[in-house]
């Protein structure tokens, strides 16, 4: 996602559909913001009275969190070679939380720990080195 626009611009592009010599389409190419940006923040000042940025949501909590994170630690602790994968998996059989292989990496990779995704060598070049 992009950076937000200055609040400078917002109220320069409010201020000028307000005089009203303009178009919506007009005042979008003469600013350089899209035509729906432009009604959103028509939209807030009729609203709030105000064109500042909105506070984020929030978004969906962590599903990892709280004593199935400390599970998936300490199963870290005790067998720190699992593939993500079978952390899932041991997750879903020790603390009875069903969660995707890529929540789980998102979990190890906000700990600061990373998973090998796939064998260093192949089956085939494993079996003819010994």
């Amino acid at each position: 996602m992009g950076k937000p626009y200055s609040m400078d611009l917002r109220e320069r592009v409010v201020r000028a559909y307000e005089v009203g010599d303009n178009t919506y389409l007009g005042l979008a190419e003469l600013f350089g913001v899209g035509v729906a940006t432009l009604n959103r923040w028509l939209r807030l000042k009729r609203e709030t009275g105000d064109v500042k940025k909105r506070p984020h949501g929030g978004g969906q909590p962590r599903k990892i969190a709280g004593r199935h994170l400390e599970a998936l630690q300490r199963t870290l602790r005790m067998k720190n070679d699992s593939t993500r994968r079978e952390l899932a998996q041991l997750l879903r059989e020790k603390a009875g939380l069903s969660v995707s292989v890529a929540t789980v990496g998102r979990t190890l990779q906000r700990l600061g720990l990373t998973r090998k995704k796939r064998r260093s060598t192949t089956r085939r070049e494993t079996q003819t080195a010994f």
